[in-house]
Formats: C-alpha cells, sequence, structure tokens
C-alpha cells in the first residue's frame, strides 16, 4: 500500500504481488475477452477485486488505483463503482510506467480519487458538541462534513461504515 503521507492512514494506492503468472487473471491475445479462464486467475480476480471494494466502502473515493505485480511484468488497474480498467502488460523498463508513476505523485487527490466532497468537519468545540448530541455520538467518533449542491451535512463516520 502506498499512504498519501506519514500522517495520513489513508491508501493513495494498492499492490498485489504475485510469483506466478498463471495467477494473473487477465490475458492480452484473446479478442473475445480480457479475463482468463484459469482457477489461478480467477482467484487472484478475487482477491483484488475484493481489495478495491473494501479501498472504495473504507474511504470516500471516486476511483482508485491498484497495481498487479507478476516476476517480469505489471498492470496497472483503475477500478471506480462501474468496473476496471486494465493495461496490458508492461515490462518493468517500459517508459510508460515511469510516466505512470511520476505523473501519479503529481497529480492532485481528486486525480488520485479522493472525494472531495467528503471532508473532516472543522467545528467550533459548541458546534461538535451540539452535532454529536443530535447524532448520539461520543467525542471518540469522527465527525465528517458531507457536501451537496452548495449545502453541508454532518454526519458520524460510523454511520457510513
Amino acid at each position: 500500500m502506498v499512504h498519501a503521507s506519514k500522517d495520513d492512514d489513508s491508501v493513495e494506492a494498492m499492490f498485489e504481488v504475485k510469483y506466478k503468472d498463471s495467477d494473473d487473471p487477465f490475458v492480452d491475445d484473446n479478442p473475445n475477452s480480457f479475463l482468463t479462464t484459469t482457477n489461478q486467475g480467477a482467484k487472484t480476480l478475487g482477491q483484488i477485486t475484493s481489495y478495491a471494494t473494501c479501498h472504495q466502502a473504507m474511504e470516500f473515493r471516486t476511483h482508485v488505483f491498484s497495481a498487479l505485480i507478476f516476476r517480469t511484468y505489471m498492470r496497472l488497474l483503475r477500478w471506480d463503482r462501474s468496473g476496471v480498467v486494465v493495461t496490458k502488460k508492461i515490462l518493468f523498463n517500459h517508459r510508460s510506467l515511469f510516466v505512470f508513476f511520476h505523473q501519479f505523485s503529481l497529480a492532485t487527490e481528486a486525480d488520485r480519487g479522493r472525494d472531495s466532497t467528503v471532508t473532516a468537519a472543522n467545528l467550533s468545540l459548541r458546534e461538535s458538541q451540539n452535532i454529536r448530541k443530535l447524532l448520539g455520538c461520543n467525542e471518540e467518533i469522527s465527525l465528517l462534513k458531507v457536501s451537496v449542491d452548495e449545502k453541508d451535512y454532518f454526519i458520524s463516520k460510523t454511520e457510513i461504515l
């Protein structure tokens, strides 16, 4: 996992390493399907799909990135709630790999998939106490601000997780 910073426990991208090429859930040379038909590939697909699903469920994301790494190549994946976009095999010395990681390091939070409509609630002590009372939550629970159509709503983090 790649974290945003040392003070931020959110995940920016996830990497899965496999040692056998037979674990690759994707194929590049089949015009009818990009999915493999092997059991090992199907297991890997289930594994990385569950990782991406959990990532989007635990953090406020419009999309997430991951990489599937094998001995001699890797694939980059961009997940959103409608599915996944997968690259063909990329050899480790291919320029596009370096370009991607360079661009990713320069990308805005929104480009990396952070949902800008959900932020930490920045409230005064009195506002925080009033909202916590209305929500029925204690001070150990984080409050979030959700902005929709120029209106702000406050929720406890436990309400959505």
